[in-house]
């Protein structure tokens, strides 16, 4: 199973998950809210999860 974290748009606040991968890249995130589509890295995210899962 990959690990993957939770993140929360600081715009809109919804809370969806990305690959590991991602957390720490220079990739903007884009959120998945229709409404929203706010661009941001990772670590600009009003909220992260990073546990692994067990």
């Amino acid at each position: 199973m990959n690990r993957i974290f939770w993140l929360e748009c600081p715009e809109c606040k919804t809370r969806w998950y990305a690959e590991w991968v991602l957390r720490h890249s220079e990739y903007k995130m884009e959120c998945p809210n229709a409404g929203c589509r706010n661009k941001f890295k990772a670590d600009d995210a009003s909220w992260i999860d990073e546990r692994e899962a067990r």
